[in-house]
């Protein structure tokens, strides 16, 4: 899927956004390259609170150098 977005869609970055408690999910996303960018604070309301969100990313550069 990377492949595509980089290569036949032509995408410069491609991100995500993950809880930052999903360690394999996390772990995961980074074997592919992506890093991490920043939490979004309490941004997802989820079983009646507030939680913070992780943003992630890949560039075509990141992606092509692997």
């Amino acid at each position: 899927m990377l492949r595509h977005g980089f290569n036949d869609l032509n995408l410069h970055r491609i991100y995500l956004t993950v809880l930052p408690e999903n360690d394999r999910a996390i772990r995961l996303y980074e074997s592919f390259g992506f890093q991490q960018e920043g939490l979004y604070r309490k941004a997802l309301f989820k079983n009646g609170q507030f939680t913070d969100v992780m943003g992630m990313s890949l560039l075509r550069n990141e992606f092509q150098s692997r």
